[in-house]
């Protein structure tokens, strides 16, 4: 009895590391925003007599970049419901994945920020690009090893020619 209570506040302890993980990915996805918008420099207004175009850029400075930043932090804005999904999503999954003791639990969370997309239609049609992909790429190399039954160097040389392929487009 007492290792299945320990055993649940274990997972509640983790699930809230994950939410902390996931409010700690949004917050520094914010930061590196307000550092990109600091750092680029934006189209100026051209001064009278001078027509060089290197004058034309300035740097936008802290109060010109929150006030470019802060559209984007309103609740409605689809930038912070992306983000906060992606955080969320990251944080939970990184914490489940964690919690149930996987060896590679980072492959989890990595395959959700390669599917997730701001536009759900997006994220399903790449979700199930990636798992016909997957099923399909094993299924042409098990019939390849199947048939062919080829030496070690052999299958060394298959692999390299199928992941530069893959690659290449």
């Amino acid at each position: 009895m007492r290792d299945c209570a320990a055993r649940c506040r274990c997972v509640f302890c983790d699930l809230a590391g994950a939410a902390l993980r996931a409010c700690l990915v949004l917050t520094g996805g914010l930061l590196q925003t307000l550092v990109a918008l600091l750092l680029q420099p934006e189209a100026a207004e051209p001064s009278a007599g001078i027509s060089s175009p290197a004058h034309h850029l300035r740097r936008p400075g802290l109060r010109r970049a929150l006030r470019r930043l802060r559209p984007h932090l309103a609740l409605g804005s689809p930038a912070l419901r992306y983000g906060s999904s992606l955080a969320l999503t990251l944080g939970l999954s990184a914490g489940i994945t964690r919690t149930l003791s996987l060896s590679q639990w980072y492959w989890v969370p990595m395959t959700a920020l390669l599917v997730l997309k701001p536009d759900l239609q997006q994220t399903l049609l790449r979700g199930f690009a990636r798992i016909a992909g997957t099923l399909i790429g094993a299924a042409i190399a098990t019939l390849i090893a199947a048939t062919l039954r080829p030496e070690p160097v052999a299958l060394v040389l298959l692999v390299l020619l199928f992941a530069a392929f893959c690659y290449s487009s």
